[in-house]
């Protein structure tokens, strides 16, 4: 058992190497995601003179139909498919580090219940790393519920079964850490104009819907990373080598 657990270590240090790896590379993509916008607006303004020379009026037609998707549809969808992507990875690695460790835990994933990350931090707080005191476990459950919200009910608050939670994540800014919510509260007491990531505004045909900026998404993803790390430092700390053997290849885990 001795040896299963080392093994098991190590393929836990191999698996936070790889998922650093995963989500910065992934942040670097959502930060540049946005330069989409810049090239696509440099080009559509330079169509307005190729397609209609002296034709202001056509200029004006053209250009209000087109900054209405560059100002609006594009970053809302770039916006929510980078956080979207974020949080598959962010699960997927959650069920894989499940998987790494299950083969010496005394309960295994498939009699957890819940489905996918409450199935894995349950399996986690079965291990004996109790997920929700790990650091910034606040935003990263203000995430995953953002990220549920918007899945599966279009950020629709009227649809969503933790609109109350949702409005007050909102409202107190529970989306960010403490360092970040103060640091922000320093930029507002000093003139500056907040602009919150996370927003709630009212939606003709759904009402109250969330909406997130990309920067948002790019900072979500750090999160996922940090919290991920942690949990696996945790865990590895967790399997003790002098744990002995039930007799069937497992621990008391």
């Amino acid at each position: 058992m001795t040896e299963a657990i080392a093994n098991i270590r190590r393929e836990i240090e191999h698996a936070a190497e790889v998922a650093e790896t995963e989500f910065d590379d992934l942040a670097d993509y959502v930060w540049k995601s946005v330069g989409l916008i810049e090239h696509e607006t440099r080009l559509e303004l330079r169509k307005l003179t190729d397609y209609f020379p002296g034709r202001p009026d056509m200029q004006e037609f053209r250009w209000r139909h087109e900054s209405r998707k560059l100002e609006g549809a594009f970053p809302f969808l770039i916006a929510q498919g980078n956080l979207l992507c974020a949080s598959t990875l962010f699960e997927i690695r959650l069920l894989l580090l499940a998987t790494t460790v299950e083969p010496i835990a005394a309960r295994k994933l498939s009699a957890i219940r819940g489905q996918g990350v409450e199935r894995c931090f349950a399996f986690f707080d079965a291990v004996g790393v109790a997920h929700g005191r790990l650091p910034n476990w606040e935003q990263v459950s203000a995430a995953l519920t953002i990220r549920n919200c918007v899945v599966h009910s279009g950020g629709a608050l009227q649809y969503s079964r933790d609109a109350e939670r949702l409005r007050n994540i909102v409202k107190d800014r529970r989306f960010w850490t403490p360092e970040v919510r103060q640091r922000v509260r320093e930029l507002v007491q000093s003139g500056r104009q907040e602009r919150p990531d996370v927003t709630l505004f009212e939606h003709a045909l759904l009402g109250e819907r969330i909406v997130i900026t990309n920067s948002y998404a790019h900072w979500v993803t750090s999160l996922f990373r940090d919290y991920f790390l942690n949990l696996c430092s945790s865990i590895s700390a967790t399997l003790r080598v002098d744990w002995p053997d039930d007799g069937n290849g497992t621990t008391p885990v």
